[in-house]
């Protein structure tokens, strides 16, 4: 119990109310869609396309959202390593989101028994 009031608490504070300051958001539902869906991608490869379409926003502003996210540290994103250089450039990255805690708790996942029905 304690860590779901300590998450829902990181949530509203630095995740909503920060980042809503920092890009502007004027829909808030909408954008904890956003980031419940980024979580939900952890360790995939990123496609701004799908998560600006189930979100219902732009591609623009799912970029700029998800760059707000990575300069604050919310996700990273894991460029691809290739010997050819231009490859690096132009391949997609993998989306990951830093507190593996947090990444668990956005989409709903309470208890380890969740994790382990998965398979």
């Amino acid at each position: 119990m304690l860590q779901s009031n300590w998450f829902s608490g990181y949530t509203a504070t630095c995740i909503e109310r920060d980042l809503r300051q920092v890009i502007k958001i004027q829909d808030l539902s909408v954008f904890q869609r956003f980031v419940r869906l980024c979580a939900g991608r952890n360790g995939q490869l990123l496609n701004l396309d799908a998560l600006a379409g189930e979100t219902g926003i732009s591609h623009t502003t799912a970029r700029a959202w998800l760059s707000v996210m990575e300069s604050s540290y919310i996700v990273h994103l894991l460029p691809p390593y290739y010997r050819n250089f231009g490859k690096r450039l132009v391949k997609t990255p993998k989306l990951y989101c830093i507190d593996q805690g947090l990444t668990c708790w956005l989409p709903g996942i309470r208890s380890i028994e969740l994790l382990t029905d998965c398979g």
